[in-house]
């Protein structure tokens, strides 16, 4: 049976789309030309926190302890692992552009440390220049025997068993 490529319904459609003014075709155009390219546009990303300089200069060595510093400066983004006597506020800007991993802009650590009587004894500031790469250890533990591949794991038990035994079964519940 042969069926015409061509349909009341198309024919419709087609006068329809050439009638439509040249100026509708160029705005719908040029709309789904913007939504493309500013899907590809850069998005900003700041994460945590690091209070501005004058809030920053109201912490004081030596007078402060740490309430004020909780008060002032507000909840450390982290506390030391080792030693909780150092408080971190740190805060990252980075840019992402569509699926491409992301772009570090900028990093500002400021580190508080405290003595022994719970005192602001220093407070540093560190910024993405005085960051160090660390190479992490990527080896994996050895382990014994061999790794079967897919197809030794799943035909790997033909044979083993004997289909047939001699007087009745062996198995379980035998």
């Amino acid at each position: 049976m042969y069926y015409p490529d061509y349909s009341p319904c198309r024919k419709s459609l087609r006068a329809a789309c050439r009638s439509a003014p040249d100026s509708a075709r160029k705005f719908l155009g040029g709309a789904a030309l913007a939504l493309l390219l500013g899907a590809c546009s850069p998005t900003i990303e700041v994460r945590g926190y690091v209070p501005d300089e004058a809030v920053l200069a109201g912490v004081r060595p030596g007078v402060d302890n740490r309430q004020s510093v909780s008060d002032m400066l507000g909840t450390p983004s982290t506390v030391a692992t080792f030693d909780t006597d150092v408080w971190y506020y740190v805060s990252t800007t980075q840019k992402r552009e569509a699926f491409f991993d992301p772009e570090l802009i900028s990093r500002t650590i400021v580190a508080v440390e405290f003595d022994q009587n719970g005192n602001v004894a220093d407070m540093r500031r560190y910024s993405l220049a005085d960051g160090r790469i660390v190479a992490f250890v990527d080896r994996e533990t050895p382990s014994r025997g061999r790794e079967l591949t897919f197809l030794e794991q799943m035909f790997g038990n033909f044979g083993r068993f004997s289909g047939a035994s001699g007087g009745g079964s062996s198995g379980p519940g035998s």
